[in-house]
């Protein structure tokens, strides 16, 4: 795991300079597995498959987490931000409107899991539409 590759693509992603695929991408090369991201605390962990973690926390200012878990918002959401509609600063924002407070992506599994206030849940494919 090299936690500079990390930083860095989280950082760039943020920003806007790489998509949010392609911060999936450096993750897998950096030796990831998974990566969890709470927008509560702002904080990414990040597994290995020898189970190493790091964690990383990120800045980043966004609206209050919503009571009502949206699937259809976090879809419509999740596929703006693979088809590079929706930057990953505005992702959060969205999906946080729709009940989400935090995800993991499961970067082998090519699976993203949402999480809501209520235990309520929803599972998403990382793979971009054509």
């Amino acid at each position: 795991m090299e936690p500079e590759i990390l930083r860095t693509a989280t950082d760039q992603t943020l920003s806007n300079q790489i998509s949010f695929e392609d911060m999936c991408d450096k993750f897998l090369r950096a030796g990831i597995e998974s990566a969890h991201v709470d927008l509560f605390a702002k904080r990414i962990t990040f597994h290995t498959p020898e189970a190493h973690v790091y964690e990383e926390s990120f800045y980043f200012e966004g609206p209050r987490v919503a009571d009502i878990f949206s699937e259809e918002k976090i879809i419509l959401d999740f596929k703006s931000l693979l088809l590079r509609k929706l930057s990953l600063h505005e992702f959060f924002n969205f999906i946080m409107l729709a009940g989400v407070t935090g995800f993991t992506i499961y970067l082998l599994g090519k699976k993203v899991l949402f999480f809501g206030r209520r235990g309520e849940y929803h599972l998403e494919y990382l793979h971009r539409e054509k």
